[in-house]
């Protein structure tokens, strides 16, 4: 039987976009992301409920290592004062890795200049297994998409 490991990381990057449209963008449109980040980053589709809705959820198509991967996503939160969106990972990837796999992304306006913070939060409960996506690099692929919108 494998241990189940608790994880929780934080990290947060500078972004020339405003708050409120950076969190309309990942809350009520994520399926424009693609077209305005990493080439990395394919599609984003909406399997159940409708964008912009709690309890909607969506899938995520991705290149990592030069493989094609996929994580279906429900959308569990959104908090219009926080600017932030909670997604639960439900299938795919990373569920071949851990047991959940919780990401919160907020935006924040800058306390100086222009633009926002844009904080990533992943909490992740992982089946012990040494091989796979660390969460570590899950969150650093996340900053790269983030950073190029």
């Amino acid at each position: 039987m494998a241990h189940v490991v608790h994880g929780r990381m934080e990290i947060d990057v500078g972004i020339r976009s405003p708050t409120d449209k950076l969190h309309k963008l990942f809350s009520c449109r994520p399926q424009h992301i693609p077209k305005m980040s990493s080439p990395k980053l394919e599609d984003c589709k909406l399997h159940e409920g409708s964008w912009g809705k709690v309890g909607s959820v969506i899938s995520w198509h991705y290149v990592e290592d030069g493989e094609r991967k996929v994580a279906k996503e429900k959308i569990e939160a959104i908090d219009d004062e926080k600017s932030s969106t909670t997604f639960r990972v439900v299938d795919g990837d990373l569920m071949k890795l851990y047991k959940k796999f919780i990401l919160i992304f907020q935006a924040a306006p800058k306390k100086e200049g222009t633009g926002s913070i844009a904080r990533w939060t992943l909490e992740s409960y992982d089946m012990g297994r040494s091989w796979g996506a660390s969460p570590g690099r899950v969150i650093f692929t996340l900053i790269q998409y983030t950073i190029s919108l």
